[in-house]
C-alpha cells in the first residue's frame, strides 16, 4: 500500500499528484493533502487530482474523493479529477462519481 502524493500551485489552481495505491491505508494521505489545501491562504479557486499514476482505487479511496469534492464546495473551491487511467475512469463511471469529479486535463 503506497502512494506518492505531490502538490504544484500555479497561481490559484493547485495539482494534486497521485501514484500509486488509493485505498484504505492511503487515503487519508489524500485527505491530508486537501486539508492543506483548504489552509492555505489564499485558497486555491481549483484543486486539480491528479490520477494517472494510480493503479487501484478501493472504496475508501472513492469515498475520500467524494468527501473532498463535497467540502471544497462549502468553501467554493472547486475540486476535480484528471488523467484517470481506465480502470478508475471505469469505477468512476460506474458509481456515477464522474458526473461531478472529472474534468479534461488542461
Amino acid at each position: 500500500m503506497n502512494l506518492l502524493i505531490s502538490s504544484v500551485r500555479a497561481g490559484d489552481r493547485l495539482t494534486i499528484g497521485l501514484r500509486g495505491e488509493l485505498d484504505y491505508g492511503t487515503a487519508p494521505a489524500l485527505r491530508e493533502a486537501i486539508s492543506t489545501a483548504l489552509a492555505a491562504d489564499p485558497l486555491p479557486a481549483t484543486i486539480s487530482v491528479d490520477l494517472g499514476g494510480v493503479t487501484v482505487v478501493d472504496s475508501t479511496g472513492l469515498g475520500t474523493l467524494v468527501v473532498g469534492y463535497r467540502i471544497c464546495a462549502q468553501v467554493r473551491v472547486r475540486l476535480a479529477v484528471c488523467n484517470p487511467t481506465p480502470f478508475v475512469s471505469r469505477l468512476l463511471s460506474v458509481t456515477g462519481a464522474d458526473t461531478h469529479l472529472v474534468r479534461a486535463a488542461d
